[in-house]
């Protein structure tokens, strides 16, 4: 594997669809970041993001203690059904469901580069998991069928984002991440041909 890089953030969003948290460190695990959208919020039985509901992409979580807590007025409040439809404004059956990675997700992991120049029709911040520091803006686009090493974790790029930035990718190797991490990049060769270590 050849080194393109290195880590220049990470983050999980415990909570779909609200802020996200940035760390220093985490454990890849097979299903992606630890923690990463560990709960979702659910309305008379469905899931619902922050296209259904807009104000989930402001509220501000944090995982402490195994539960949830959600940010409100500069402190911190357990993250309850009840507390959560209050805040934004919801009515009907209202539940804060636990696994939410049992709920259909786009990828495990999205990566972006810092300076990934924006797309056309990407209207929001990309909510990645990793944040990537490339020798050229955007490079990771190109990375698709790809294999990357990160920490002691490995991820094969799956797909690209319709009408974002950065790529998608799958859990191969779990393992431990951390900023300042090299990242490595195996390409796909085209068939009939040997790839490269």
């Amino acid at each position: 594997m050849r080194i393109v890089g290195r880590v220049a953030g990470l983050a999980v969003y415990p909570l779909k669809s609200a802020q996200g948290v940035a760390l220093d460190e985490a454990d890849l695990t097979g299903t992606g970041l630890a923690g990463d959208r560990r709960w979702a919020l659910t309305v008379d039985g469905e899931v619902v993001g922050a296209k259904q509901v807009p104000g989930l992409a402001a509220l501000r979580v944090r995982c402490r203690d195994d539960a949830l807590w959600v940010e409100v007025d500069g402190g911190l409040r357990p993250a309850d059904a009840r507390t959560l439809a209050g805040l934004l404004g919801l009515t009907g059956r209202v539940e804060l469901v636990e696994d939410a990675a049992g709920h259909p997700q786009m990828a495990s992991v999205h990566l972006v580069s810092r300076d990934a120049p924006d797309l056309p029709g990407c209207g929001v911040e990309p909510r990645a998991n990793i944040v990537l520091e490339l020798g050229s803006p955007g490079e990771e686009r190109r990375w698709l069928d790809s294999r990357v090493g990160i920490g002691s974790g490995e991820l094969s790029v799956t797909r690209l984002p319709k009408r974002c930035l950065g790529v998608y990718a799958e859990v191969i190797r779990p393992g431990r991440v951390r900023v300042g991490d090299e990242v490595r990049i195996r390409t796909a060769a085209p068939a009939g041909v040997a790839a490269g270590g």
